[in-house]
């Protein structure tokens, strides 16, 4: 295919914003097969940004190889933030547990949060010790936003059933329409992970 073949080029160009645009293509029209080519492009870069697309682009590949997972666990501790978690993001689709110590570490970090106990979620019982305690505490604070909340108790239902379902419970009586609708999208994704589980 030839716009495969450029957008394969481009991951060798020497425009740095031609590369950063190639991550993505090349894992959106190749797919699984797009997983070598990005990790060699990875190990190539130098610049955060791109490292930060070229990790983003092999978390979507549904899920990432045991070899890319490999690469992908060292950088977890990259001092480039956005990397660092983009990897453990990454880590998560593969339920590649490596991953966990940088989404606790999200969830210091308000941008991230959602999506960190989204991952500690689909991770379950796979999520780090200390994920537990961290997650509760969301769950139960009422200074945490509403929607924040039912992600944390989405999370502590994966951790901790009986608890995090009854937070949900509680949640689902809010008077706000947006919590109350969260919640039946919490429910109905748990129930989708348990049969993921199951499998």
């Amino acid at each position: 295919d030839g716009a495969l073949a450029r957008l394969r080029e481009g991951l060798r160009a020497d425009q740095p914003e031609l590369r950063f645009q190639c991550a993505a293509g090349v894992a959106q029209l190749a797919g699984r097969e797009a997983e070598a080519d990005l990790v060699a492009a990875l190990a190539r870069e130098t610049i955060p940004q791109i490292r930060g697309a070229l990790v983003t682009a092999i978390g979507e590949l549904d899920p990432p190889g045991a070899a890319a997972c490999d690469v992908l666990a060292p950088l977890c501790d990259e001092p480039h933030t956005p990397t660092a978690f983009a990897a453990a993001l990454a880590l998560t689709a593969a339920r590649d547990p490596r991953g966990g110590p940088q989404l606790l570490r999200a969830l210091g970090r308000p941008e991230d949060r959602g999506r960190a106990l989204e991952a500690l979620a689909a991770l379950g019982p796979l999520a780090p010790p200390a994920a537990l305690p961290a997650v509760r505490r969301l769950a139960r604070s009422f200074f945490t936003p509403g929607l924040t909340r039912v992600r944390a108790a989405y999370a502590l239902a994966r951790l901790a059933p009986g608890e995090g379902e009854a937070v949900l419970a509680r949640l689902a009586g809010s008077l706000r329409a947006s919590v109350r609708e969260a919640v039946v999208d919490a429910q109905a994704g748990l129930a989708q992970l348990a049969a993921r589980d199951a499998r």
